[in-house]
């Protein structure tokens, strides 16, 4: 029958070792909306966030006109909740930030804790996780074996955003623009509402997500940076006036710490204008047996 209709755990981390930023709880409650046109029973879908209010989450459910899943932990909760888990799918969305640490959370799980708690879940027949935040190419290479004693002889499929890159968010791929939307989840979330057979084997499997959303990822991408090379053209040249300013001041003594700050900012600006993303898929063959 596949993911949508068999027994199957649906859940959405936001990791934050701060304050959850309300774009990627749109993200979650977006998903979360695909999820319940596809007829996903809202008891089946877990949400694990930190740094949220009760109160963000309700209004940026409601503006999707939907409820808050009841259940809902921090991500500390991540590993007992695999290992109590009673399904033989689980379905991983993970958005927010993300560094060489891993995801951006009080406690980071590293790549290989977070796997080890699917290799070890009873009951598990089949996993697969959506990496959307940054650098999530520390989740990739490695291996995803569960044939050991001990383990769950399950199939994991891993797929990632970025890669060693940002994760670019974009008010144009979501209707109306209510929100900075992240890309490759958005297009993910979109290909589950209506899947589309990529490689034509008859099935909507996992690969097909995967292409589906990778493709989107690329075009979005070329879209972004043409509207952004006037943006980054300006910061540019503003910075080559900048730093002529500040050799002239420096000659004569007369160089403030605005203007060194003013500098930095600039180079932030340009420096964070990336438009590069490399999705990546980890356990492929996998994932063509993984259907939706």
């Amino acid at each position: 029958m596949g993911l949508i209709h068999e027994n199957t755990c649906w859940v959405f981390i936001l990791p934050s070792s701060s304050t959850a930023e309300q774009r990627h709880v749109f993200d979650i409650a977006f998903g979360v909306l695909v999820l319940l046109k596809k007829n996903v029973n809202l008891e089946n879908i877990v949400l694990l966030i930190d740094g949220c209010s009760n109160s963000l989450l309700e209004t940026t459910f409601a503006s999707l006109g939907i409820s808050v899943p009841n259940k809902i932990f921090s991500t500390k909760h991540y590993h007992q909740l695999l290992k109590e888990n009673v399904y033989e799918n689980v379905v991983v969305f993970v958005t927010g930030h993300g560094s060489i640490e891993g995801i951006d959370s009080i406690e980071p799980i590293k790549p290989y804790a977070f796997y080890q708690a699917l290799k070890t879940a009873p009951y598990l027949k089949n996993s697969v996780v959506y990496f959307g935040q940054c650098e999530d190419g520390v989740y990739n290479d490695i291996s995803l074996k569960t044939n050991s004693e001990g383990l769950n002889n399950s199939k994991i499929v891993a797929i990632g955003a970025s890669g060693f890159h940002h994760s670019l968010s974009s008010p144009s791929i979501i209707p109306n623009g209510m929100w900075a939307a992240n890309i490759f989840l958005a297009r993910l979330f979109s290909w589950i509402l209506d899947p589309k057979d990529v490689d034509g084997d008859g099935r909507f499997s996992v690969i097909d997500s995967y292409k589906y959303a990778t493709i989107w990822t690329y075009a979005d991408c070329k879209r972004i940076e043409h509207d952004y090379e006037i943006k980054y053209a300006k910061a540019k040249f503003a910075l080559s006036v900048l730093k002529e300013e500040i050799e002239e001041k420096r000659k004569h003594g007369t160089l403030t710490a605005d203007q060194e700050l003013q500098k930095k900012a600039l180079e932030t600006t340009i420096s964070n204008i990336s438009f590069d993303q490399v999705p990546w898929i980890l356990n492929a063959d996998a994932g063509m047996d993984i259907f939706y």
